[in-house]
């Protein structure tokens, strides 16, 4: 008897691998390039549920409106759309160090110098789309995911709406841990003002692990947001306090603005570990320079490091010319590199017929060689790496159990036998009522109305006789989670 092969389903040029997410659209697939292996995500939309609700059909057009328009290193990049009879498929790139979300959960407490790099990431972003008359109106750590160097990418613009900056918008969106007080209190409201609350909402769970205003009752909830009071640990530098406190400001003409916040000096301080790139360059004159930071990372593919790319001395700026010439066969590289996305651009939009894409040769990339010789020009200078350190944290929390703080998802704890819990948990999500799709033998995905879950059961290390139980939201929304596995671990019996 012959093995069945597993189906290979290939839309336009992309055969997808697995699935990495669930929206409320639809599944969200991992895939890649059928020519280059380039990976991407792929959101799988359903032109019925666009059909049925008029209100997403706006919400979809508007995003996809507003990502043509939008090309900056730390929002999510669309590559493509695809449309067949059934769906819409929406390319974009992949970012896979997963979402904000799951790296506040796994490190409980971000450090400031850390959390410092990903808020000066969120405001680069955040800045760029105001720039555009862009606000998001949903931005939270499940939408802002990671790449593979820890830098932020801003996704999901379907809240999002044009405006300028002396308009008000009055439609009440967004998640309510993260929305304004003006918003939540039905008041016409600056979209840029609750861009800049919810960061710093953000910033606040960063570095704390939790969130600064938080209950299961929506309308307690609320009557918190709107009185603005919430508590800071004392042991927070005295700088990122007044820079929180200026930020999640209840009244919104003193709320600070971007502007405000890139002055503050929690934000702009450099030490040895990191230096602004604004102060980097300080010495160059922006009317003849311009610092491309998408040309920065590709730099560091080539052999170059932060410290080479980013630290030039100021008697040497009348050598910068020099410095070109001695690698021009680099530049030559990059050209190249850009001539061939290009291409590869062109060919994906001249093939598109009938939501199918042709299959096209597309010519090979060009060999990536690492520099052999740094030029002498630039010197290095002592910054340490904050890529580095951030990786060497990562991987001591792989041998830990998550601990799942606040609102970031749920846990509790049984001196029962990992069997008997297990049990324990099947007698109350009765298999005949929910579905029980099982992972392992201590640790299932199951789903209760609209959300979706996944429980584990794991022993906690040094502690004999004590076992965690982990409820790891996948779908749904947040709140009703929150309420879900708090009814669910009342009727366990621990």
């Amino acid at each position: 008897m012959q093995e069945k092969q597993q189906k290979i389903i290939v839309i336009g040029n992309y055969e997808l691998i697995r699935t990495i997410g669930q929206g409320s659209f639809g599944k969200v697939k991992l895939a890649k390039h059928i020519f280059t292996n380039e990976k991407v995500a792929i959101k799988i939309i359903s032109k019925k549920t666009l059909i049925l609700d008029p209100a997403a059909r706006i919400r979809f057009k508007r995003e996809i409106k507003i990502l043509k328009l939008i090309d900056h290193p730390f929002i999510i990049k669309l590559l493509e759309v695809i449309e067949d009879k059934n769906y819409f498929y929406i390319i974009t790139e992949f970012a896979e160090g997963g979402e904000l979300f799951d790296y506040i959960v796994a490190h409980k407490r971000v450090k400031e110098p850390i959390a410092r790099r990903f808020f000066r990431q969120m405001i680069e972003g955040v800045e760029y789309c105001h720039r555009l008359n862009i606000v998001h109106r949903d931005l939270k750590p499940e939408n802002l995911l990671l790449d593979s160097r820890l830098n932020i990418k801003i996704i999901d613009f379907g809240l999002s709406n044009f405006t300028r900056t002396d308009f008000l918008l009055k439609t009440p969106c967004g998640s309510p841990s993260y929305s304004a007080p003006e918003l939540i209190q039905g008041k016409l409201y600056n979209g840029e003002k609750i861009d800049i609350w919810s960061l710093g909402i953000i910033l606040f769970a960063l570095i704390v692990g939790r969130l600064p205003f938080y209950d299961q009752n929506i309308r307690i909830l609320s009557k918190k947001i709107t009185s603005g009071n919430f508590q800071i640990p004392s042991d927070l530098s005295s700088e990122v306090i007044d820079l929180i406190q200026n930020i999640i400001q209840i009244n919104p003409e003193k709320r600070f603005s971007i502007k405000q916040i890139k002055k503050h000096p929690w934000f702009s301080f450099e030490s040895q570990n990191f230096k602004s790139s604004k102060n980097l360059f300080s010495h160059l004159s922006t009317k003849d320079h311009f610092i491309d930071f998408e040309i920065i990372e590709k730099m560091k593919k080539y052999g170059f490091n932060s410290e080479e790319i980013l630290k030039l001395k100021k008697n040497e700026i009348n050598e910068v010319k020099e410095i070109k010439e001695e690698n021009e066969e680099k530049v030559e590289i990059f050209k190249k590199e850009k001539t061939q996305k290009n291409q590869i651009n062109k060919i994906r939009r001249a093939s598109i017929q009938f939501g199918e894409l042709k299959t096209k040769q597309i010519p090979k990339k060009p060999n990536r060689r690492k520099s052999e010789q740094i030029p002498q020009k630039i010197q290095k200078e002592i910054i340490t790496n904050i890529e580095n350190e951030m990786e060497k944290e990562k991987e001591k929390e792989k041998e830990k159990p998550k601990e799942i703080r606040g609102a970031f998802d749920a846990s509790t704890t049984s001196t029962k036998s990992r069997k008997k819990i297990m049990n324990e948990c099947l007698r109350v999500l009765n298999p005949n009522q929910f579905p029980i799709k099982k992972i392992s033998d201590f640790a299932f995905k199951t789903k209760v109305g609209v959300v979706q879950f996944e429980v584990e059961i794991v022993q906690i290390p040094n502690l004999r006789g004590v076992n965690i139980i982990k409820f790891k939201r996948i779908a749904g929304d947040i709140w009703k989670f929150q309420s879900v596995w708090s009814d669910l671990v009342s009727k366990m019996k621990l």
